[in-house]
């Protein structure tokens, strides 16, 4: 079987450009409530260790950059995670601005 990474011919692909959108592991404060917004009931989710721990260094070309997404809440994380694959945090590339299904902005409380 090929290692993550290998092409056809058994190569390792160095990337320039790493998009990665982490499956972060989110807590809700009222499981009564809040149950079925928890990622864990849609996808499978990582701890923070095994994020950190991905082998993102094994792909990456000497020059690359990385676009992690993550959110508010998960900020302070991926600061470790973008130290611990080998990056530098330099800025915020995007910001996500949701909309209602009428246009509208999407305003709420957030995660805290």
């Amino acid at each position: 079987s090929k290692e993550s990474g290998e092409n056809r011919e058994g190569w390792i692909l160095k990337y320039q450009i790493i998009y990665a959108d982490p499956p972060w592991r989110f807590k809700v404060w009222c499981f009564g409530t809040g149950r079925g917004r928890l990622p864990d009931d849609h996808y499978p989710t990582m701890a923070l260790e095994d994020i950190c721990s991905l082998p993102i260094k094994d792909i990456m070309d000497k020059n690359c950059i990385l676009f992690l997404w993550t959110t508010f809440p998960k900020l302070q994380e991926s600061f470790q995670v973008i130290e611990s694959w080998g990056f530098t945090y330099k800025s915020a590339g995007f910001v996500w601005v949701k909309t209602n299904k009428s246009g509208s902005y999407w305003m709420g409380l957030g995660y805290w």
